[in-house]
């Protein structure tokens, strides 16, 4: 139907199909197939704003030297 073509439709779709991911993540999670990291880590946003996704792939997914610590 024409009521459902328009913009304020079309973030309703999104959101809900952002929810129902959320809910299956959910739900592997509770059968501790996986952990919270795994599922959420590439979200996190780093100080500069970006997704820490955006940063590994912006650095072709190698580490940094480091700062010390364990093992020097």
């Amino acid at each position: 139907p024409r009521r459902y073509v328009n913009h304020a439709q079309a973030v309703r779709v999104a959101w809900r199909i952002v929810k129902d991911w959320v809910e299956a993540q959910m739900a592997i999670l509770e059968t501790e197939m996986v952990k919270m990291e795994q599922i959420f880590l590439p979200y996190v946003i780093t100080q500069g704003g970006r997704t820490l996704y955006e940063a590994m792939v912006d650095s072709h997914f190698q580490l940094g030297a480091g700062e010390g610590g364990k093992g020097e």
